[in-house]
């Protein structure tokens, strides 16, 4: 999983598909009143966000996903599923 988060840390996203990210949040430096983690926040201009880290059992990256409606986040899963693959 370092393959894909390392360099997601490195050079951050500006946009996911269509959809221009406005900021990032890296949890492994303990933010937020939050212990370090592996995970990293991205913020989209139309105030959804996903969260992506490795999963704790499995070789594989979960995705959380918050939006204010279905459209967006149909727009995000579907730009996820392309970015990360």
């Amino acid at each position: 999983m370092q393959s894909i988060m390392k360099p997601l840390r490195e050079n951050p996203l500006s946009e996911l598909g269509v959809i221009r990210i406005t900021g990032c949040k890296d949890y492994d430096f303990g933010i937020d009143g939050l212990p370090k983690y592996d995970v990293l926040k991205y913020f989209f201009e139309d105030n959804s966000s996903v969260v992506i880290r490795p999963s704790g059992t499995e070789p594989e990256l979960k995705a959380y996903i918050s939006t204010l409606s279905e459209q967006s986040r149909n727009m995000i899963v579907n730009c996820v599923d392309l970015t990360i693959k």
